[in-house]
């Protein structure tokens, strides 16, 4: 793992207890489970009670709400795609125009993350499994095992995703001992589902109370195991296993869009995985939502990164048609853009149509000649967050992705059949597109599994704007070098330096500390 010149000058009992004390301090806020008595913890007494076993899992939990993850950087992914682009965020510009090299800050800083992540939950597992019976039953055991693994999973599969073979660690590592060099992608993987398969999901239920909410049930981890089949494009068993979910109707999707990423949406039908934060405590708040006081002087909400014209020209119209093209929609007035318009659009991007009630404009659409800023995990209140304390969880897994997830690999597997068409028709039907006379949401009844492909990538692109899944799904369906040479070069200037920027390089400082790493030398092309 990383390790600073300045770790390593230290004693191996002062660091852990450090680690221990960072760890414990950092609890309070953590993914809004009920923990007593966390500032009594220390080095000594640790690990003696199902509390403490809790109180170590909120720590994983902890690590994703860092902001280098979930609690900011998480949602920018979408920076590096043709649905975004940064505004005076030098280290993202760099890769957006492949300038990027193993000192790139950001890199660094999801590196480190994701072995935080990866690192407390392998603590965790380890330290829970070796409790005595007479500490912790067994059930509860289990459960906090099952939890700390499946966070793990969640870590490395974007890891494996944004570097490809990499060290893997499923115990704990001494701080102060030599890293490892890389696994292969693909052990990795198989280990993930095997553990996934095996040691998470059998042992986590289904429903969690309310008391309990943030914590991990079974069906986000099948849903978890079903973007690992995804992703190595094992189409049948990703089917195969995302239909549990959708047959379970243990999920259903939120009704309303435009309310989903604002406090109102947290811990609804939706929402099978999702990171807790509270606008107090200690490190508790998010940094990624925004909301918009409309007595204020108009500003540009989240102005350091911008929607792209693309993306918004991108939505289809309420009949489920283009808005340019041979097959035009009707319904698409070029004076009045945003009418009679899939409602994803207004809902993730504020445009110069939008004003308060009072007939006032409350973003400066005018500065700068923007058309558009980001909408999505914002919201109308005079109460503003500044400082990283926002309240607004940030969601991971939603089931609208496990919809398009099954449509994806059905499809990729049989072709569509109505079951594929059946995912594709809730999600439309949930942005407002109008089922038209034959009841198909503006979808040709008749596509090929070319043109369903194209239309659920589509569909990913308009359902997850904003949030972190372009990227990842440019990168496995292998065409965002494509996407990148195809921007228009008046709007801004990337670069994809094919195939070398598929992989990130690992971290200069990792290489400078992990021998055995160094050894075998940078990622491919790097």
């Amino acid at each position: 793992m990383l390790l600073s010149k300045i770790i390593a000058m230290r004693s191996k009992k002062i660091l852990r207890l450090c680690c221990m004390v960072s760890l414990v301090l950092s609890l309070a806020a953590c993914n809004k489970l009920d923990l007593d008595n966390y500032n009594s913890v220390t080095f000594d007494n640790f690990w003696k009670s199902e509390a403490d076993a809790l109180v170590g899992l909120s720590g994983v939990f902890d690590a994703y709400q860092s902001q280098g993850l979930a609690g900011k950087n998480y949602r920018m992914f979408d920076l590096l795609t043709d649905n975004a682009y940064p505004n005076n965020l030098p280290e993202w510009l760099e890769i957006g125009t492949s300038n990027h090299n193993s000192s790139n800050t950001v890199i660094a800083e999801f590196w480190a993350n994701y072995y935080n992540v990866v690192s407390r939950a392998n603590t965790v597992i380890y330290q829970v499994g070796a409790m005595p019976e007479s500490a912790i039953k067994e059930e509860a055991r289990k459960r906090i095992i099952a939890e700390a693994a499946f966070l793990r999973a969640y870590a490395y599969l974007d890891l494996i995703s944004l570097f490809g073979d990499i060290p893997f660690y499923t115990e704990p590592v001494d701080p102060l001992g030599e890293g490892k060099g890389k696994t292969p992608k693909a052990e990795i993987e198989a280990y993930m589902i095997n553990d996934l398969k095996n040691n998470v999901i059998p042992y986590l239920p289904a429903t969690v109370p309310p008391a309990e909410q943030g914590r991990i049930t079974s069906w986000a981890a099948v849903a978890l195991l079903g973007k690992y089949y995804l992703f190595k494009q094992n189409w049948a068993d990703a089917a195969s296993v995302l239909k549990e979910i959708i047959d379970s109707k243990a999920y259903s999707l939120y009704p309303d869009y435009s309310t989903l990423f604002t406090p109102a949406g947290e811990y609804s039908s939706e929402n099978l995985f999702e990171i807790g934060f509270i606008e107090s405590g200690l490190d508790g708040g998010e940094g990624f939502s925004f909301q918009v006081d409309t007595n204020l002087a108009p500003i540009i909400p989240n102005s350091a990164w911008r929607p792209s014209d693309a993306l918004a020209n991108s939505y289809p119209a309420i009949d489920g048609l283009p808005i340019s093209g041979p097959n035009k929609s009707p319904l698409y007035k070029g004076r009045s853009p945003y009418e009679n318009r899939d409602l994803r659009l207004r809902a993730s991007l504020y445009t110069n149509a939008d004003v308060s009630p009072d007939g006032r404009k409350y973003w400066n659409f005018n500065n700068g000649n923007n058309k558009h800023a980001v909408r999505k995990y914002s919201w109308y209140t005079s109460v503003q967050y500044r400082n990283n304390q926002g309240p607004q969880n940030y969601y991971m897994i939603r089931y609208a992705d496990v919809l398009l997830m099954y449509a994806e690999a059905k499809n990729e597997a049989s072709g569509p059949d109505d079951s594929v068409y059946d995912a594709l028709f809730a999600v439309r039907k949930r942005a407002g597109i109008l089922p038209g006379e034959q009841n198909n949401y503006g979808l040709d009844l008749n596509m090929t599994r070319e043109a369903m492909r194209d239309a659920i990538r589509d569909e990913r692109r308009w359902e997850f704007a904003l949030e972190h899944q372009r990227y990842f799904d440019l990168k496995r369906w292998g065409i965002l070098d494509s996407i990148i040479a195809n921007l228009d070069p008046n709007q801004r200037s990337f670069v994809f330096t094919s195939p070398r920027d598929y992989l990130w390089p690992y971290p200069q400082n990792e290489m400078d500390n992990n021998p055995k790493l160094k050894a075998e030398g940078q990622n491919p092309y790097w």
